[in-house]
């Protein structure tokens, strides 16, 4: 939830280093407000913005696990649906929401793609998979 006290969020204004999954979803939710705000909107920057948010996050970590990758996941979901529920249904019909839908859920599914799933491929040859080969095989 992005409800965090006013001088951390002035603190993660400046840092951009986000501690936890509130914090997370606190940045995330100040990069949908400024694009939503934007006189000029642009999906690149606003891409940006986000994916060096999670990227940092992640560079940020002593080592790579679960827990971060899906602190990231979380944040981005659940900063995503509470900002839906924050605007109005008639300023989810813009183009600037559709782009702002779009660019969020590209930076979920390149987080996932690009960091999540070599890291399960590596835990899946280390640990064993669980997906039994008669449901994952066609």
């Amino acid at each position: 939830m992005p409800y965090i006290k006013y001088a951390r969020r002035v603190e993660l204004v400046e840092s951009m280093k986000p501690e936890g999954s509130g914090e997370m979803n606190f940045m995330v939710t100040q990069f949908m407000i400024d694009f939503m705000m934007a006189e000029e909107p642009d999906e690149y920057i606003f891409y940006a913005q986000l994916w060096r948010l999670a990227s940092d996050y992640l560079l940020n970590q002593e080592e790579m696990k679960y827990l971060h990758i899906n602190l990231i996941m979380g944040a981005f979901v659940c900063a995503y649906s509470e900002f839906r529920r924050r605007l109005p249904a008639n300023r989810q019909d813009t183009d600037q929401f559709i782009t702002l839908s779009w660019v969020v859920e590209k930076v979920m599914g390149d987080v996932y793609n690009w960091i999540a799933v070599p890291y399960e491929n590596e835990k899946m040859i280390e640990n064993g998979d669980v997906y039994p080969d008669e449901l994952t095989q066609i």
